[in-house]
């Protein structure tokens, strides 16, 4: 009898773990290629950073895509 209220109790609990469902699954990751790489890396020691400007909101689109904020099909 203890174990039928134990599995009763449990049942409710565990079914709602399986509905959340991440929208998260189709990142825009963008590639650089190694020229642009190279041209970050120069900017860097230099102090004007345009391309390090790109790779800064590329990457807040991506952070925003992972907490769920933004989906892209």
């Amino acid at each position: 009898m203890r174990l039928l209220i134990i599995a009763l109790m449990i049942t409710p609990l565990l079914s709602g773990c399986g509905q959340v469902l991440s929208k998260a699954k189709n990142f825009a990751v963008i590639e650089y290629s190694d020229q642009t790489q190279e041209k970050a890396a120069n900017e860097m020691d230099s102090g004007a950073c345009p391309t390090l400007n790109t790779f800064i909101n590329d990457y807040s689109v991506l952070r925003d895509q992972a907490r769920g904020k933004i989906y892209k099909e």
